[in-house]
């Protein structure tokens, strides 16, 4: 494959989800690296569903996160590690479309 087919090959591909996650904490413990201070994994992009619920709070997706997010933050930090979470004030969480209106903001 071409250099410039790599990127097409990945492009709208989701990777995130729970047990890669859980895989990398792990890592940070058997690797050492908690130990050197570095404690934190930002979760990115596409934790969540595409549709923030009633309340418009962001709900994790059950196809990547099956087990939910405080699952997952209470297995982070009985690693004494901790959990970063990616989000935005947009619609969905995350952006998805730049020229998508935020409810109650101007448009300029």
């Amino acid at each position: 494959m071409a250099a410039e087919d790599t990127t097409q090959a990945t492009k709208n591909k989701v990777w995130i989800e729970v047990n890669l996650t859980f895989q990398v904490y792990d890592a940070f413990i058997s690797t050492d690296l908690a130990k050197l201070g570095y404690i934190y994994v930002n979760i990115d992009d596409c934790w969540s569903e595409m549709e923030r619920n009633s309340k418009g709070q962001l709900v994790h997706d059950p196809k990547t996160f099956s087990s939910g997010i405080k699952a997952l933050a209470d297995y982070v930090h009985s690693k004494g590690l901790e959990l970063g979470i990616y989000t935005d004030a947009g619609k969905y969480g995350h952006i998805e479309n730049s020229n998508m209106a935020i409810s109650k903001t101007p448009r300029f």
